[in-house]
């Protein structure tokens, strides 16, 4: 996983998935499945219990620099500032 920031003047078009928050694992942040009562990570094999899952932010974009169009993905603690609060609550 990269921990590189990069400062991208851009405008954004659209948010892509009408859902920003996802359950992640605690060792790997990988995004959980459920399986009955239990979140699995298909990545690390971490599991937990339903009601100890951590969450963390996913916003995707369209946006526009110049005139090209791409996909911009921003994860994690970075949009805590954004939203004022921890993806969990």
């Amino acid at each position: 996983m990269s921990n590189k920031r990069a400062l991208v003047s851009c405008t954004v078009l659209s948010l892509q998935d009408s859902c920003f928050v996802y359950p992640c694992c605690k060792g790997c942040l990988s995004r959980l499945s459920q399986e009955s009562k239990r979140a699995i990570c298909g990545r690390c094999g971490f599991t937990c219990d339903l009601q100890n899952v951590d969450y963390r932010y996913r916003l995707s974009f369209k946006v526009s620099r110049n005139q090209d169009i791409f996909g911009v993905t921003v994860f994690g603690g970075c949009l805590n500032p954004f939203f004022g609060i921890t993806a969990g609550g």
